[in-house]
């Protein structure tokens, strides 16, 4: 799936797992997306709320160490311009089982869930409707 302009956003990938997040921005830039990278969720706030970010799709993992997705999304959540900014893809091991709480907390942000392993045409499409997400919201 290759794009004949490239997107208006670039892609934002947070994940621990080094090979992982190699193997994500290797997928994503042979797509045509920039990809920026975070190991780790407080590493990725500070990219995040910076002002020469723009707009992205975020990638990121549901459990790493010390910071992990839920505790980002939290934080995103209570900021108005950044859940505006960005558009939120959690990748996640765990069954759909989840609290409550968090589902209402992804609902809130429009976080759309790939739950690993994945397949890397899903993993796309979902970049795909993230990005979308985005360009509609400059409506």
């Amino acid at each position: 799936m290759s794009h004949e302009h490239p997107p208006a956003f670039r892609v934002l990938v947070i994940q621990y797992d080094d090979a992982l997040r190699e193997t994500l921005r290797e997928v994503l830039e042979d797509t045509g997306y920039e990809v920026i990278e975070a190991r780790e969720g407080e590493e990725a706030l500070r990219i995040l709320r910076s002002a020469e970010s723009g707009k992205m799709v975020v990638v990121l993992d549901q459990f790493m160490p010390r910071f992990d997705g839920v505790e980002l999304l939290r934080d995103i959540a209570q900021d108005r311009k950044l859940s505006k900014r960005y558009s939120f893809i959690l990748l996640s091991a765990a069954r759909l089982s989840m609290r409550l709480a968090l589902i209402r907390l992804l609902t809130k942000l429009a976080v759309q869930v790939v739950a690993k392993p994945f397949d890397v045409d899903d993993f796309l499409h979902a970049v795909t409707i993230a990005g979308q997400r985005l360009t509609n919201q400059g409506r």
